[in-house]
C-alpha cells in the first residue's frame, strides 16, 4: 500500500539490537558456507575509508583538552563553593528552616523596593539616551563559538563541556600529548579519502566468491592496513569455521606481522611489495640485483648475490628492539664486478664500497614473497583481486549510497558496517537462488 518504514524506526532498531546484529552477520556467513562450501577457501582482503559522523573542527590536541578540563574543574568547584557560602549567609539572615518561598522581614522588603527603583531609573535613562544619541551604523557582529570564549559560558555549559571532554579522554591515557582527539566522536581519526582529509573510519573486509565473509573496523582505527591482516583472517575463521587456503591483498598489507601470520598458518598468500607496485606504475623492470634476488645459503649460513659471490657475516645490531644480522660482500668481489652499478645502489653501499644486506626475522619471508609475486602466474592470479573486492566497495558506496556512518564510536560503527554487509550478502543469496 505504499507504506514505508520510518527512519526513526530503523535507527531505534539498530540501537536496541546492536549485539544481536553483530551475531547475525556471523550466522549469515555460516549459512552461506553450508550452501556454497567453496566460500571461505580463497579470500580477498582490503580496506576502505568511510566518513565518520564527526565534526572536523571539533578536533583538539590531547594536551589542550587536559588543560581545558583542569580549568573547567576549577571553575565548577569555585561555583559550588560560592553556592555553599551563599547558603550559609542566607541561613544566617533568614533562618535555616526557611525555604525561601515566603520572606516577609522588613529588611528584605526594603531591599526589594530599592531594587525596583534602581531598575526603573536605569530603564528611563536608557530610553532618554536613545532619543538624544545619533543613530548608529549597524554592523554585523560575528559571535565567537562558545567553546572558544570560555568566559562567556554559564555554569551549565561548563559542566556539559567538562563531561564531554572527560568522555573523549577516557581510554586515551597512552596517547602522546600532541595526539588529536575529536570531541564529537573520539574514536574517529583524520584520514585521506579521495583527496579529502576528514574524520573517518577504516573499514576492513574479506570477500570470497563475491560474498563478504569478514567485516570490521581496523584495529585501533589505524589509517593504514599494515597490521590488519591477522585480525581479518581470524574473523574469517570464526565465521566460516576454517582457515582460508589462499589470501590476496594489496601492497598496503605488506608487513612483517602479516607475512609471519600467513607462514605460521600455512596460508598461500599473494601480497605485492610497495616497491614492485611502484615499478609497475612506472613501467620499470627489475635489474636482477635487488635485495630480494639474493639467495640464502643455509649450509654456509650466508647469502649469495645473483652473480654467485658470497656475502659473509659482519655483525649484529639492535634497532627498534629488533635484532638485525648484517652481511657484507668482500671488497675484491664488489670492486671488480661489472654489475656493481646495478647492485650497489644505496648510499651505504657506495660509502662502504661493497654490497651490504640487513637481515631480520621476516626478511626471508619478504624476499620469498617478492620472488613469488614476480612470477607471471602469481601476477595473473593477483589481478583477479580487484574485480572481486572492489566491486563490493562500489556497490556499497555507489549503489547503496553508504558513504558516511550515522552512528558514533567504534563499537556502534562496527555494528553498522556489519548490518550493511548482512543486507549485501542476503541480496546476493536471493539473486543466486540459495536463500
Amino acid at each position: 500500500g505504499g507504506a514505508k518504514v520510518k527512519f526513526r524506526a530503523i535507527a531505534d532498531f539498530r540501537v536496541r539490537f546492536s549485539e544481536e546484529i553483530e551475531g547475525v552477520f556471523g550466522d549469515s556467513v555460516s549459512m552461506i558456507v553450508k550452501r556454497k562450501p567453496a566460500v571461505g577457501k580463497d579470500v580477498k582482503v582490503d580496506g576502505t575509508k568511510i566518513k565518520a559522523n564527526a565534526a572536523d573542527d571539533q578536533t583538539y590536541k590531547k594536551a589542550d583538552l587536559e588543560a581545558r578540563k583542569v580549568e573547567l574543574e576549577k571553575d565548577i568547584k569555585q561555583y559550588l563553593q560560592s553556592g555553599i557560602e551563599l547558603d550559609h549567609e542566607e541561613d544566617a539572615l533568614f533562618g535555616k528552616d526557611n525555604c525561601g518561598y515566603k520572606i516577609d522581614t522588613p529588611e528584605t522588603e526594603r531591599l526589594i523596593e530599592d531594587f525596583k527603583k534602581r531598575q526603573k531609573q536605569r530603564l528611563s535613562e536608557n530610553f532618554a539616551k536613545t532619543l538624544t544619541a545619533p543613530p548608529e551604523k549597524k554592523t554585523e557582529a560575528k559571535e565567537e563559538p562558545a567553546d572558544k570564549n570560555p568566559d562567556q559560558l554559564n555554569i551549565f555549559q561548563k559542566v556539559q563541556q567538562y563531561e564531554k571532554i572527560t568522555g573523549a579522554l577516557k581510554g586515551k591515557d597512552e596517547l602522546p600529548p600532541d595526539a588529536k582527539i575529536n570531541l564529537t566522536d573520539p574514536d574517529a581519526k583524520f584520514m585521506k579519502r579521495n583527496g579529502v582529509i576528514s574524520q573517518s573510519f577504516n573499514a576492513q573486509i574479506a570477500s570470497s566468491e563475491g560474498y563478504v565473509v569478514a567485516a570490521d573496523i581496523a584495529v585501533g582505527n589505524a589509517e593504514n592496513d599494515l597490521e590488519q591482516l591477522p585480525a581479518v583472517i581470524d574473523q574469517v575463521v570464526e565465521n566460516t569455521g576454517a582457515l582460508p587456503e589462499q589470501a590476496t591483498t594489496d601492497a598496503g598489507y605488506f608487513h612483517d606481522e602479516s607475512l609471519e601470520y600467513l607462514d605460521e598458518n600455512k596460508i598461500d598468500g599473494y601480497i605485492p611489495s610497495p616497491q614492485q607496485v611502484n615499478k609497475e606504475r612506472k613501467n620499470l623492470e627489475d635489474t636482477g640485483f635487488e635485495p630480494h634476488n639474493f639467495k640464502h645459503n643455509e649450509t654456509e649460513d650466508n647469502w649469495e648475490c645473483p652473480n654467485g659471490k658470497p656475502l659473509e657475516f659482519e655483525n649484529e645490531i639492535i634497532r627498534d628492539d629488533e635484532k638485525i644480522t648484517v652481511f657484507q660482500c668482500k671488497p675484491e668481489h664488489c670492486v671488480l664486478c661489472q654489475d656493481r652499478s646495478k647492485c650497489c645502489t644505496s648510499a651505504e653501499d657506495n660509502r662502504r664500497g661493497r654490497k651490504r644486506l640487513e637481515i631480520k626475522k621476516s626478511t626471508d619471508l619478504k624476499f620469498k614473497m617478492m620472488q613469488k609475486m614476480a612470477l607471471p602466474e602469481a601476477r595473473l592470479f593477483y589481478k583477479k583481486r580487484g574485480s572481486q573486492i572492489e566491486r563490493i566497495f562500489g556497490t556499497l558506496k555507489q549503489a547503496r549510497k553508504f558513504r558516511e556512518f550515522m552512528l558514533r564510536g567504534t563499537q556502534k560503527v562496527r555494528i553498522e558496517i556489519k548490518l550493511a554487509f548482512v543486507a549485501f550478502n542476503f541480496a546476493k543469496m536471493i539473486k543466486e537462488g540459495i536463500a
